[in-house]
């Protein structure tokens, strides 16, 4: 009988720690969606600085020209 019970928890404890596992997997696999879209956020705050950039020193040159 207490054989039993042991094997009873042993299984409760495997399938206890399987759910955990999933959880886990789960949470890795939600954060990487976050942190990916976090990333082409990154990418696209980039491209528009650059983009600005760019666009403040054209304008930066025609005032400059337009003052001489």
């Amino acid at each position: 009988m207490t054989a039993n019970f042991q094997k009873h928890n042993y299984e409760s404890l495997i399938h206890q720690l399987q759910l955990e596992n999933q959880l886990l997997k789960e949470k890795i696999g939600y954060e990487n969606e976050v942190n990916m879209a976090m990333q082409t956020m990154l990418q696209d705050l980039q491209t528009d600085h650059d983009r600005l950039s760019v666009e403040n020193q054209q304008l930066k040159d025609k005032l400059a020209q337009l003052k001489q």
